[in-house]
């Protein structure tokens, strides 16, 4: 028979976002929870200590259970004042560059990605509706006319959406619709029709 312990396991990841001085502490206050297990330690910085390694130690006994080194990567941004930016791998090479075009307003309605190493280039178009609601994603690989994929979307009278339709090349794939419980405002349920 399981043990309902055993059955609302929770797993957590510690994201370090300075030298990491406290994850070792938080580490060893979650190690004694039975319902609660430190499954990895995630970095901001480069060559944080504590996301190399994660410690398990078993303080009724004050020894340590196992060190376990873990992979560590670092993803780095250079943003422009347009809101552009380019993307750099754990080599510090750029593969990606973005870049977004705003109408008058401040509605993100393009943007561009442009992949580096394989030079191919992906836009996405945004489409809003009468009251600044985002109404539909459109998004185009290189020189394509129609789109790969595309979203579209549904609002009440409230704002809450609705409804959301997915295609790809163009062929209707997916159906989801969003209901409310309208005495609470708190999401009913949730439907996939394919």
């Amino acid at each position: 028979m399981l043990n309902f312990v055993d059955e609302m396991q929770t797993k957590i990841i510690i994201l370090i976002s300075g030298a990491g001085s406290n994850a070792r502490e938080i580490i060893r206050y979650f190690d004694g929870n039975e319902a609660i297990t430190v499954c990895g330690v995630v970095s901001s910085k480069e060559n944080s200590e504590m996301a190399q390694f994660c410690e398990i130690h078993d303080h009724r006994k004050d020894t340590l259970i196992s060190s376990v080194k873990m992979r560590t990567e670092t993803l780095r941004y250079h943003l422009d004042a347009q809101q552009n930016y380019t993307r750099y791998n754990n080599y510090q090479r750029p593969y990606l560059e973005v870049s977004s075009i705003f109408n008058p307003d401040g509605y993100l309605t393009q943007e561009q990605t442009y992949f580096r190493i394989s030079q191919t280039t992906q836009t996405t178009f945004f489409t809003y509706n009468e009251t600044g609601l985002l109404a539909k994603k459109s998004l185009l690989q290189s020189e394509n006319t129609t789109p790969t994929e595309e979203w579209r979307y549904r609002y009440d009278q409230w704002g809450n959406l609705i409804e959301i339709h997915f295609y790809k090349e163009g062929v209707f794939l997916t159906d989801y619709q969003i209901v409310y419980d309208y005495k609470t405002g708190f999401l009913g349920s949730l439907i996939h029709l394919s």
